[in-house]
């Protein structure tokens, strides 16, 4: 092949590859953002758990999230949540959600976290399987 066919060859390649690039970003662009956080109070599915976030409490010290847990025996159902503030992820470290049951409860979870002045969301995060969702709580 001459050197002219391969330049042209090389500038149809980048071209179609330009292309694709436009069309994926084109489609990004239309998508919904999945990563919205859950309202505060509503029921949500999180893998086969029903969880409502009720309420939250932050401390010096912890951070008390208020929950509404059911739809699934779990006999550690509570390890399914974390909690991220300032960056940083926390694992629960007391409360009363163990076991969760088929039958909907209320229980509480614990994090000891120091909450600073300048945290301004701290976000609850429960996953379980594939499905993850997040709840933006209030700070203080």
């Amino acid at each position: 092949m001459q050197t002219r066919t391969l330049l042209l060859l090389s500038l149809g390649c980048g071209f179609a590859i330009l292309i694709a690039g436009a069309a994926l970003l084109l489609q990004l662009s239309g998508s919904d953002d999945l990563s919205t956080p859950a309202p505060v109070g509503s029921v949500v599915m999180v893998g086969d758990m029903a969880v409502t976030v009720v309420s939250a409490e932050t401390t010096a010290s912890s951070v008390v999230v208020d929950l509404r847990l059911g739809g699934v025996d779990d006999p550690d159902g509570s390890r399914s949540f974390g909690l991220i503030a300032s960056g940083t992820s926390y694992a629960p470290g007391g409360g009363d959600c163990d076991p969760v049951t088929v039958a909907t409860r209320e229980c509480a979870v614990t994090f000891d976290v120091q909450v600073g002045r300048d945290d301004t969301a701290l976000v609850l995060v429960a996953e379980r399987g594939e499905s993850r969702t997040r709840w933006v709580l209030p700070a203080g």
